[in-house]
């Protein structure tokens, strides 16, 4: 699932993480994303997935997390800060 609901990015913010996430789908690694609370706080939860192995490579967690935190780095505010899960291997 991908959904920006109530996170304030802006329009040009929005187009840029999903022409990365879909450059990523592309390369076999699926992201999601959508607006969550931890108790009272609102958070961005992301979730990755290396769905294929594209070219003999297969991404450790370390590395599909980094992955997704670089999507969203730029965008990111205290307001909205970033939780990012990866499938239990």
């Amino acid at each position: 699932m991908t959904n920006f609901g109530e996170i304030p990015f802006t329009d040009e913010a929005k187009e840029m993480i999903l022409n990365s996430v879909a450059t990523y789908r592309r390369y076999g690694v699926e992201i999601s994303f959508f607006p969550d609370f931890v108790g009272e706080e609102r958070i961005l939860r992301v979730n990755i997935r290396q769905a294929k192995v594209i070219n003999e490579k297969v991404l450790n967690s370390d590395e599909l997390v980094d992955r997704a935190y670089n999507v969203f780095k730029d965008f990111l505010t205290p307001e909205y800060p970033v939780i990012i899960s990866t499938p239990e291997v």
